[in-house]
C-alpha cells in the first residue's frame, strides 16, 4: 500500500509540475545568484543592488552555481529581462566561465559578473522588479534558471 501511495504522490507531483527532489548527481543544472566576491543564491523577491561601474554604466553583479557538468568547457549566458519577458533590460553576457569549486557541495560557482543595464538613469529601474536569468550549455544540453528580483540602490 505504501508503494502505491508513493507512486500516486510522485505521479501527481510530475503532473502538477512540482518536484522537491534535488537534481540527480549527473544531471545538468544551474542556479542564478548574485554577489561581487562570493556567490549567493537568489530567491524570487530578493533585493539586488544596482552598481555604478567604473566606466560610468549601471550593472548588477550576477553569478551562478552549476552541477552535473562535463569535463570540457561549458557556456554560461546571463540575461536581464522585464518581468513580462517581452524585452531585455540588460546587455546579455555569453562566456566560457571560470568556475570555482563550491564550499557547500561538489558543484561549481561563479560570481562578480557585471551585467550592464541598458538604462540612462538609475531611477529607470530602482524599486522595479526585473527577471535575472542564467543559461548553461554543456554540449547538446541546455538548462536555465530565472528569478524575479527587486532592484535597489542602497550603497552610495
Amino acid at each position: 500500500m505504501r508503494t502505491k501511495g508513493a507512486l500516486l504522490l510522485a505521479g501527481l507531483s510530475l503532473a502538477l509540475g512540482c518536484s522537491s527532489a534535488a537534481p540527480a548527481e549527473d544531471e545538468l543544472w544551474v542556479t542564478v545568484g548574485h554577489g561581487q566576491a562570493e556567490y549567493a543564491p537568489l530567491s524570487d523577491g530578493d533585493a539586488v543592488e544596482l552598481v555604478y561601474g567604473p566606466q560610468g554604466g549601471w550593472h548588477l553583479n550576477l553569478g551562478a552555481r552549476v552541477g552535473g557538468i562535463g569535463a570540457d568547457s561549458v557556456i554560461l549566458t546571463y540575461r536581464i529581462w522585464d518581468v513580462a519577458r517581452t524585452h531585455q533590460v540588460g546587455y546579455p553576457i555569453k562566456m566560457v566561465p571560470t568556475l570555482s569549486p563550491s564550499p557547500h557541495d561538489d558543484s561549481f560557482e561563479q560570481c562578480g559578473i557585471g551585467v550592464v543595464l541598458a538604462i540612462g538613469d538609475p531611477e529607470d529601474v530602482v524599486q522595479s522588479e526585473l527577471l535575472v536569468e542564467t543559461e548553461l550549455i554543456d554540449g547538446p544540453l541546455v538548462v536555465r534558471d530565472a528569478r524575479s528580483v527587486l532592484i535597489v540602490d542602497r550603497e552610495p
